[in-house]
């Protein structure tokens, strides 16, 4: 591996045992926190790519077009992956439409799939807290009207890499 050690230690705290300690989950291994480290990497490029084709496409219907995104607090982002609560604002003429990014497993807005989603989707089926808007659109992995069990368990087998989800 050529990685610099801090881009991998970032992805320690997922295979933690408490955010009070500092011992791992018995059997993690360095690969895993390799594989999450390349699983958000290409995650990133796809949503980039992505941004980049949106916004050549509307450029070619109105060459004056302009297209900014910017984050669920309003703050403009610049060359960063999208995420949802993400707003892509795109003006021509004199007329603004905005629209609200949901990325699928994303119920954190960070722009990745990994345990925090996992969390914040159990803490809204046990009532503890509630998502709204994007966000709770976002926790509807199985896009079938509600957040239960079956949203959990795809987000836990996307970040297992048993299977990806379908945006």
């Amino acid at each position: 591996f050529r990685e610099n050690y801090f881009f991998v230690s970032g992805y320690r705290r997922l295979f933690m045992r408490s955010t009070k300690d500092s011992m791992f989950i018995k059997g993690t291994t360095f690969d895993e926190l390799y594989a999450m480290l390349i699983f958000d990497r290409k995650m990133r490029n796809i949503f980039f790519k992505w941004i980049l084709v949106i916004e050549n496409n509307i450029k070619k219907i109105n060459p004056n077009a302009m297209v900014k995104v910017k984050d669920c607090n309003g703050t403009l982002k610049n060359n960063q992956n999208l995420a949802t609560g993400d707003v892509i604002s795109i003006t021509s003429a004199n007329e603004t439409k905005d629209y609200t990014v949901v990325i699928y497993g994303d119920t954190s807005g960070d722009g990745k799939i990994n345990a925090l989603d996992l969390l914040r989707i159990q803490k809204d089926i046990l009532g503890a807290t509630n998502l709204s808007g994007a966000f709770e659109k976002s926790a509807d992995v199985s896009k079938d009207g509600k957040i239960d069990v079956l949203d959990l368990l795809k987000v836990q087998k996307n970040i297992l890499g048993v299977s990806s989800i379908e945006q």
